[in-house]
């Protein structure tokens, strides 16, 4: 019989086992990365880290909760986040229990997801959940052709491709940028880069908040000042395609003010800091709502929205604005 109770950070380790099960990731990573989410400064006792689904002794099934807290710029809200929801394959009846249970929060937090795929899809839209418009697309620029080129005949013609491709991994030592350069302390530019905007729920960006989510993971804050722009950037460097030929860059955020003439030599400085075949960021965010930084990419549609929200009680006010950030 499946029985499911709320986890703690004492179950740490379980879960790493079980979601090294799950994913293929190693359990030593899992383990360390449960345990910076327990360092989460938004939890508070009321707050659970999840639930998790048992067979007997044995856990077969787990959805986490992240608290993020949400600012209008004069009101602060705690919203949950969803994320790692496995249930192993012999028991997939075992996702529906799970599920309720992280909607029982609904009462007192909104609740959303950021990485949505169509089975949750189903179960968000099924009770209640809104899916954010424009999450179903990513934006993607093409810098350097070659390496996407390489990624279609990889995959259609897979026989006459069998020699690996090789290539440096620039993440590790990025090339000097002037205008683009890292900010080892966030304090400085908070303050007038990255507030809230008037009138839209978004997430806190606090420098308590900002060290845990950004610099705990050994993630880079950039600061970019040409002319009239100045804002904070936030990039995930990734290779991609099957055999990592293509060096790709996520713009996850930009803080502050990016001027129209100077969005091209923005996006140039991004290629040349990372050596970057190809730049994407997601859609449904407020960078997809940037008409001088959208008009250099070409739209992709995902299979379904990856964000949703359920706020049955109204707590955001219709006002809920979803970002990377926002995220794990």
């Amino acid at each position: 019989m499946i029985k499911i109770r709320e986890l703690s950070a004492q179950d740490a380790g379980t879960l790493a086992d079980f979601f090294s099960s799950q994913t293929g990731a190693t359990a030593d990573s899992m383990l360390s990365r449960m345990r910076w989410l327990a360092r989460n400064p938004a939890f508070t006792p009321e707050i659970p880290l999840g639930v998790a689904a048992f067979d007997t002794d044995r856990i077969c099934g787990a959805m986490l909760f992240i608290p993020t807290r949400f600012t209008d710029g004069e009101t602060i809200r705690t919203c949950i986040l969803s994320i790692l929801f496995y249930v192993d394959p012999s028991v997939r009846g075992a996702g529906l229990p799970l599920f309720l249970s992280y909607r029982k929060l609904a009462g007192k937090y909104p609740l959303y997801a950021a990485t949505a795929n169509q089975t949750s899809s189903r179960l968000w839209s099924s009770f209640a959940g809104r899916a954010i418009p424009g999450s179903e697309l990513e934006y993607v620029r093409v810098c350097r052709p070659l390496p996407v080129i390489s990624e279609f005949f990889l995959r259609n013609f897979p026989s006459q491709s069998r020699a690996r491709s090789s290539y440096v991994d620039v993440a590790l030592h990025p090339s000097v940028e002037e205008k683009l350069v890292p900010i080892p302390d966030p304090d400085l530019k908070l303050q007038s880069l990255a507030t809230a905007a008037a009138g839209s729920f978004e997430a806190l960006r606090d420098p308590q908040t900002i060290r845990w989510k950004i610099y705990e993971r050994a993630q880079t804050l950039y600061l970019y000042r040409n002319n009239r722009s100045e804002c904070l950037c936030l990039f995930q460097y990734s290779r991609r395609g099957s055999r990592s030929q293509i060096a790709a860059v996520d713009l996850l955020e930009l803080w502050g003010c990016l001027d129209w003439p100077d969005t091209r030599d923005f996006l140039l400085c991004v290629q040349r800091l990372f050596s970057a075949d190809l730049i994407s960021f997601r859609g449904g965010t407020p960078l997809a709502k940037m008409e001088q930084l959208a008009r250099y990419f070409r739209r992709r549609r995902f299979g379904c929205p990856a964000v949703w929200l359920m706020d049955p009680n109204n707590l955001l006010d219709n006002r809920f604005r979803y970002s990377p950030f926002a995220g794990e």
